[in-house]
């Protein structure tokens, strides 16, 4: 008996003994897991505008091995998201400051904060582009809307947000027989600022070349013909038509005002009588090119003369109309010729 009392005793104290160890154990495990959390933490939205909050980011130093599999949760309307994996910030927080914990499989935790920024400029292209020396306007806008050159407005493209856009233009004028990348009445020197919601900006510079014409660019008007019941609206250029040059398929007058070509258009009316109501004008336009020497030899003709026959003509009759505007013609009647004299 006392034999067996003695084994069932060592058993116990055996059986105790293992849980004592068990329990140093995990707590020297608990022991070596200790975490602690930065208190503020900037962290910045990559291309995709989002960055998943790894454990390292957040903690000071690296996290030990011996907390096992640790995450980070974000307490987003007082909930602590996600129930598994790494919090992933992106654009809905920007610019808040967030509060997140660190979780290890061993239970252990700290707690910090974190402020999300966009720190990425936005990616901007800017490429040259050209424009006529007979325009006056070289705003994007128009350039865009006038003549199709969608390089006017350049790309932008950020990861978080849209962009505002502004331009500073710095205008070079170019004396005859200047060739800078061209032949160019001048050009412009214009820098773009593309800014984000975040105030993230960034520029680029964007030359508009002013293309010059040529005496032998110009086309005239050609022969027309006026009503006389129009002529009120007159016979005037901006009626009958004027000396233009063409840039991509747009027509643009030189007269009266050339803008920045250096070409004068001027003309000189021939009246010539028909008949009542009808006559012809002889219109002599001439252009000259104050880059080129004066040559009365083709091809090279400067100035250059054409011209211009407008005919005022008069092809309606009269009609009858009473005061009040309605017509007033007599209505057709018959009558009977005198049987003797054969009239009425």
């Amino acid at each position: 008996m006392r034999k067996a009392n003695f084994t069932i005793a060592q058993n116990v104290w055996g059986w105790l003994l293992a849980i004592t160890l068990t329990a140093v154990a995990g707590s020297s495990l608990s022991a070596q897991c200790s975490l602690t959390c930065n208190d503020l933490v900037q962290v910045s939205l990559d291309e995709d505008c989002s960055v998943e909050i790894l454990p390292d980011m957040i903690t000071e130093g690296a996290v030990p091995t011996a907390c096992g599999a640790v995450r980070v949760q974000a307490k987003i309307g007082n909930v602590w998201v996600p129930a598994a994996g790494n919090y992933v910030a992106t654009n809905s927080v920007i610019n808040q400051t967030i509060q997140v914990r660190v979780i290890s499989a061993t239970g252990q935790t700290c707690w910090g904060y974190i402020k999300v920024e966009d720190k990425l400029a936005p990616v901007v292209e800017c490429e040259d582009i050209e424009a006529p020396c007979a325009d006056a306007d070289f705003s994007p806008a128009h350039l865009v809307a006038a003549y199709g050159i969608a390089e006017a407005d350049p790309i932008s493209d950020d990861n978080c947000s849209g962009v505002t856009e502004t331009y500073t233009d710095t205008w070079f004028d170019l004396p005859c027989g200047t060739v800078q990348a061209g032949d160019l009445s001048g050009y412009i020197r214009r820098v773009w600022q593309f800014t984000d919601a975040s105030g993230n900006s960034s520029t680029c510079t964007q030359y508009v070349n002013i293309v010059r014409f040529h005496v032998s660019d110009v086309d005239f008007p050609g022969d027309v013909t006026i009503d006389c019941g129009d002529v009120a609206a007159g016979t005037s250029p901006s009626i009958t038509g004027a000396p233009y040059v063409t840039f991509n398929g747009v027509e643009l007058n030189i007269y009266p005002n050339p803008n920045y070509c250096e070409l004068q258009a001027t003309y000189a009316d021939q009246v010539l009588d028909v008949c009542d109501g009808t006559y012809k004008i002889l219109r002599t336009w001439t252009v000259y090119d104050w880059c080129l020497a004066t040559s009365p030899t083709p091809p090279l003709t400067n100035p250059r003369t054409w011209i211009q026959l407008i005919k005022v003509v008069d092809e309606d009759g009269p009609s009858f109309v009473d005061v009040n505007g309605v017509d007033d013609t007599p209505a057709d009647f018959t009558v009977s010729t005198d049987a003797y004299t054969c009239n009425a």
